[in-house]
């Protein structure tokens, strides 16, 4: 049954118009833009993969299958982690490329260097801590909580991201763009990652029990 409705989710849920949002990590060969932009527009890209949900009534349909509500969960939060990982990698890979590119680095805003795609980690595990609970408890009310996880994530980065850009003591060690601070920008990174996936882990049981009290 799951790997049906791991099918039945990718098949349907996942759009063309998605691959779209692959584009905004050439955002990181500019120095005028910040590096935390092309992670922010997955913001933008969940709403798009709830937004199908509602229309098509996903959440009713599916709860009419054989399935355990958890598993529907399970398969939505993968979706959205694959989603989430696909366009760090790409921003990732990019980040390499525009490293040669932009000789002064990025002119607002941290470097896309190891700590900066560690707290990106960070602002997505609270995204996904917020919107997940949020959408399995409303059912089809998608604004609250897309809208709720969206300035919540946009404020940690750009308080966060303001910090290590100016406070000398942070920015010397984290917005480094050489090697010279490599062992606390790989610490940050390391830390983002764990809270990422513990925070994510949470935000999936919490849904699941707030999905369980929905009456569809």
């Amino acid at each position: 049954m799951m790997k049906a409705l791991m099918y039945k989710e990718f098949r349907l849920a996942w759009s063309p118009w998605l691959g779209l949002y692959l584009l905004f990590p050439l955002w990181l060969l500019f120095p005028f833009f910040p590096s935390f932009l092309p992670a922010v527009m997955l913001f933008m890209a969940v709403g798009s993969l709830s937004g199908v949900d509602k229309t098509n009534q996903d959440l009713a349909f599916t709860s009419l299958l054989p399935a355990p509500r958890a598993g529907v969960v399970l398969v939505r939060t993968l979706n959205i982690v694959t989603l989430q990982g696909v366009m760090l990698i790409v921003s990732g890979l990019i980040a390499v490329v525009g490293y040669g590119l932009k000789p002064s680095g990025t002119l607002v805003g941290m470097n896309a260097n190891l700590a900066c795609f560690g707290l990106i980690f960070i602002m997505l595990a609270v995204f996904n801590v917020i919107f997940l609970p949020g959408w399995y408890k409303r059912a089809y009310r998608l604004g609250p909580p897309l809208l709720g996880a969206s300035v919540v994530s946009l404020v940690f980065a750009s308080v966060v991201s303001t910090l290590m850009w100016r406070v000398p003591w942070l920015a010397e060690r984290f917005n480094d763009r050489g090697l010279g601070h490599l062992g606390y920008q790989a610490l940050l990174l390391a830390v983002g990652v764990v809270i990422y996936c513990a925070g994510t882990l949470g935000a999936y049981r919490k849904a699941v029990a707030n999905f369980d009290k929905v009456d569809l």
